[in-house]
């Protein structure tokens, strides 16, 4: 993955780039913590957590992001979702 760094714990490092326009595909089955913050995301397509099982935080916040589409079913670890200083639109 471009711009991310992988730790043994199962979290995923994308943040600070200020360069990430799209969440980069395919995170490890183990994955635990993804931090997308400080990018240019501007959409979070449904498919995007569908294979992260034990994934217990999502760090979306401080992108550009107006449109999430529904978060796939089976993310029942997800205990952390941080949206803030984004333009949603509801």
């Amino acid at each position: 993955m471009t711009d991310c760094h992988i730790d043994m714990n199962g979290e995923v490092d994308c943040s600070g780039s200020h360069m990430i326009t799209e969440v980069p595909g395919c995170f490890p089955a183990n994955t635990t913590a993804i931090d997308l913050s400080a990018n240019l995301l501007s959409f979070i397509p449904r498919t995007t957590f569908e294979n992260c099982s034990s994934l217990q935080m999502v760090d979306l916040s401080s992108n550009v992001i107006t449109t999430i589409e529904a978060f796939p079913e089976g993310l029942e670890s997800l205990k952390v979702l941080d949206l803030y200083n984004n333009t949603l639109n509801f």
